[in-house]
């Protein structure tokens, strides 16, 4: 008898939300909420970026209307470089699936599990479990009976809603398993895309653009660094899937200039002219970038250098079979690189690549492949491409140039000096 008052209290008690605290849920819920707050893990840092308004940014692409699952999973595995072919096809169908079940963007789906876990289905730790680093304490609460209940705000009211929850259990075991963490990546995502607008009137959070920074933050976004990696992996499989040759989107007075990294428009982690240690300047644009992403050439040109900058014996070509063989101990701050000459004293420069696949005296066209973002020449920062303008050999600061392909970071406006009041002068005491 006693153990059936205990079964049925705890039902009641999970009900109305009043569970004991747990690492996933706030346990004091929110007065204007119908449900204890839905948290990220306490370990997440709250990276909050550099755009100074989500306004700045401009509208996402559209997805296809209709997906082909063969050059889905082309472009996934692009992304996905640990995919293999025949991986890359299971799991562009699974989401194809489940994004059409659960009327989610399947782009959008690609990009959070790529961000996430790198395609790794069996990556497990405290931010989560499988593809979708899925933080099971932050939602068990909401699921009864195979059914996910959640309230959307309508009119100032609280409306409960439900979706089915119950193809897959959701049990630590079944989400290492890739079908069925995608299904449940899709179901959380549709449902984060009915509330975020009323989870946003109610927990104050940072401002941000899409919903799925829900996906990471639960119901306060406590930053935006995730919402812009995940848009901007969906704007490169979007591109990866269309296929279509790269474009010009800017230009330097008669050259036409391409973006340097799929995805445009990309966020800078540096602008021009920054301090850097002992005193000294940054002299180009660091580009928020993964490890082994494409660099292109910018405009059409001829590689007038590609090798490694030695810390005192200056730099040298290098075949890029040979730069591969080079350890990073010996190479200066500009770790490997590629200059291109695009003629009339107009230079760029690739820095801090992994390698390269062109030699001095290659032609190159605008949007045509010349190397891999790496961390060669770096010391502290996370791998990053740097990317530098000159003319007659000065550099210049770029931003201006290619501005329809740089996020527009706070640090791009210098906030304004206070202008001092003017006091008058003081009368001599009498």
């Amino acid at each position: 008898m006693l153990k059936t008052l205990h079964i049925a209290l705890a039902i009641i008690t999970a009900s109305f939300g009043l569970a004991s605290a747990d690492v996933g849920a706030d346990p004091q819920p929110n007065h204007n909420s119908r449900w204890p707050r839905r948290m990220a893990p306490p370990h997440t840092r709250p990276w909050k970026g550099l755009a100074r308004s989500p306004r700045q940014w401009p509208t996402e692409p559209d997805s296809p209307s209709s997906i082909n699952t063969v050059r889905f999973a082309k472009a996934l595995g692009g992304l996905c470089t640990s995919l293999t072919p025949t991986r890359s096809v299971s799991y562009a169908k699974w989401i194809l699936k489940y994004a059409h079940l659960h009327k989610v963007d399947p782009f959008l789906m690609a990009a959070v599990i790529h961000r996430r876990s790198r395609c790794f289905a069996d990556k497990e730790g405290d931010e989560g479990v499988g593809l979708g680093q899925i933080h099971i304490r932050a939602h068990e609460r909401q699921i009864h009976d195979g059914w996910y209940r959640y309230w959307t705000l309508e009119d100032g009211q609280w409306n409960p809603r439900e979706l089915l929850f119950n193809r897959f259990p959701f049990t630590r075991q079944s989400l290492r398993r890739p079908e069925a963490n995608i299904y449940f990546t899709a179901a959380l995502l549709y449902i984060y895309s009915r509330q975020c607008r009323a989870i946003d009137s109610v927990h104050r959070g940072e401002p941000h653009r899409h919903f799925v920074s829900h996906f990471l933050w639960g119901d306060r976004v406590l930053g935006t660094r995730f919402e812009d990696l995940v848009l901007q992996t969906r704007r490169r499989m979007l591109e990866r899937y269309s296929g279509a040759p790269s474009r010009a989107l800017a230009a330097y007075r008669e050259f036409p200039l391409h973006s340097p990294l799929e995805g445009a428009p990309r966020k800078i982690s540096s602008p021009y002219n920054d301090r850097r240690d002992l005193g000294r300047r940054h002299k180009g644009l660091d580009f928020l970038s993964d490890y082994g992403e494409p660099v292109r050439s910018v405009a059409d040109g001829v590689v007038v250098f590609a090798g490694i900058d030695h810390p005192r014996r200056g730099a040298s070509n290098l075949t890029p079979a040979r730069a591969k063989r080079v350890s990073k101990r010996w190479m200066g701050r500009g770790g490997l690189f590629v200059l291109v000459d695009h003629g009339k004293g107009f230079t760029t420069g690739y820095f801090h690549l992994a390698g390269y696949t062109v030699k001095q005296g290659d032609r190159v066209r605008g949007g045509e492949l010349i190397g891999f973002v790496g961390s060669t020449g770096i010391k502290e920062s996370p791998p990053h491409l740097h990317f530098e303008m000159r003319r007659n050999r000065s550099k210049f600061d770029p931003t201006s140039w290619i501005r329809p392909m740089v996020a527009p970071p706070e640090c791009f406006e210098p906030a304004k000096k206070k202008k001092r009041k003017k006091r008058g002068k003081r009368r001599p005491v009498a």
